[in-house]
């Protein structure tokens, strides 16, 4: 069995993935802010930063302030996404991955840094500034980023080295020393952790309050408003149940659904080749958590960072789950795929 890796990545790699990553996206929060802070003279003492659904303002900054609002969420967010690209477990993510967060990275913070200001200038109060013309230049800026992103994602992908295929482990590939005549089953859960789900639960419960407080409080009810508060709902609703699965291995082979029923994943044991145990990096190998595509192949149900079942198909499809024991499953499987075992047959 053949486990796939990506070789560590030399100095120049890490310096192109560190410029579309951090670089350049840190560049771009602070010439931002940096612009914002030369147009203080023009801005008046309060600066509207936030509009409601219904396009009226709702929120103001200070002038003097406004620069560093402007750029501190851009530099924290190029500096989170850039360390978690650039740590050292990361390098043994797919180049794929790398190059895609790389890329969302330069594309995520280079279009924050062109609309936050495109939202201040014609607050100012010279000349012209009621002219839409004025927001030309940021169109064309925020075309140039995407581009510009599109074209580090690639020169990532192409320069990073190519995956390759080492023997897997025996280590990796358990057994249970399991009588030939005895049947057993595996069952078991998983879900993010205790705090997340806290934070996603207060977050559902807020934007279900906020759309009945819509649909039977406000007196200046927005049709438009409750449908996007509603989406959202749906949405975020959908997201929870898949960081919650549930799990079982048998002798009909291996089976996971999340909390509604969907997604759904059953992989007959006569298309199992083995599973074995691995070591998943969330935003290294699949970009983040939850129900996620990885590069070669590989879904995976990722809740957690760490150790992690892999059960491998004869088409070379593999399905990732992160577990706490992993180990247990993977014997199973194993002892089951070797024995040649099948499911029971209806007159048993």
């Amino acid at each position: 069995m053949n486990l796939t890796v990506t070789p560590t990545r030399t100095a120049a790699q890490t310096r192109l993935v560190a410029l579309f990553a951090l670089i350049l996206p840190a560049l771009a929060g602070l010439a931002a802010a940096g612009l914002i802070r030369a147009w203080r003279d023009d801005l008046p003492a309060e600066v509207i930063t936030h509009w409601g659904l219904a396009g009226e303002a709702n929120g103001w900054t200070s002038a003097a302030w406004l620069p560093v609002v402007v750029g501190l969420p851009i530099l924290g967010v190029a500096l989170l996404l850039g360390l978690l690209i650039l740590l050292p477990r990361a390098a043994r993510g797919g180049r794929l991955g790398i190059a895609l967060l790389s890329g969302f990275s330069c594309l995520f913070g280079g279009l924050l840094a062109t609309l936050l200001p495109a939202t201040v200038i014609r607050q100012r109060t010279g000349p012209g500034q009621d002219d839409p013309s004025v927001l030309i230049p940021f169109y064309v800026v925020a075309v140039a980023w995407v581009v510009l992103s599109v074209f580090g994602t690639i020169l990532i992908r192409r320069a990073l080295p190519a995956d390759v295929a080492t023997p897997e482990s025996e280590t990796n590939a358990p057994t249970l020393d399991l009588p030939a005549d005895a049947r057993a089953v595996w069952i078991a859960s998983a879900s993010i952790g205790t705090l997340m789900r806290v934070v996603l639960g207060v977050v559902l419960l807020g934007l279900i309050t906020l759309l009945l407080w819509q649909l039977l409080v406000d007196s200046e009810f927005n049709p438009v408003a409750a449908i996007i508060t509603a989406v959202i709902v749906v949405v975020l609703v959908s997201v929870l149940s898949m960081f919650s699965w549930r799990l079982r291995a048998d002798r009909a082979g291996f089976r996971a659904h999340a909390t509604l029923g969907w997604p759904r994943v059953e992989i007959p044991l006569d298309e199992i080749v083995g599973a074995h145990v691995v070591e998943v990096n969330p935003v290294a190998d699949f970009g983040g958590w939850g129900w996620r595509v990885g590069a070669n192949r590989r879904l995976g149900i990722i809740l957690r960072s760490g150790s992690a079942l892999e059960v491998e198909r004869r088409d070379g499809r593999r399905l990732v789950i992160t577990l706490a024991d992993p180990q247990t499953p993977a014997a199973l499987l194993n002892t089951l795929v070797q024995r040649g075992e099948r499911p029971a047959s209806a007159a048993d």
